[in-house]
């Protein structure tokens, strides 16, 4: 069963961050011994989808009709090959990074991702063993 078929959009994007949310409190436990509610693990959660659907209504505001077009389509590898996407993201209030990979099949399957956060910004150096 494909949960998001069986539900509206706007409950699936918070099934997801409830997830998200449980599992970033879990990681918070297990490496930073940080014990959070179930309460807060809820609050996070809603407050992070906020700032997404905030950010997100932005985004359409200040590209208008263009914005459609950002997430249109995703073009799949040739068959037998796998396609690769990498992203990085910017703190400048937790002076980090996000990086963050996907592997995708040419039917579009996940085959595989990572998502690792540094605490401090890599420098240029730091970065030369990830290249290929």
């Amino acid at each position: 069963m494909n949960m998001k078929y069986k539900i509206d959009k706007s409950d699936f994007e918070y099934c997801i961050v409830i997830c998200w949310a449980i599992w970033h409190a879990r990681n918070k436990r297990v490496f930073e011994d940080v014990h959070r509610s179930a309460l807060d693990v809820i609050v996070l959660a809603k407050k992070f989808l906020a700032h997404v659907r905030d950010s997100a209504e932005v985004l359409r505001t200040k590209l208008g009709p263009s914005a459609r077009t950002l997430n249109s389509s995703w073009e799949a590898p040739p068959r037998d090959e796998v396609q690769i996407n990498f992203d990085a993201s910017l703190t400048s209030a937790d002076h980090g990074c996000r990086l963050s990979g996907l592997a995708r099949s040419a039917d579009g399957s996940c085959l595989g991702w990572f998502s690792t956060w540094s605490s401090s910004l890599l420098q240029p150096r730091q970065c030369l063993p990830l290249k290929p």
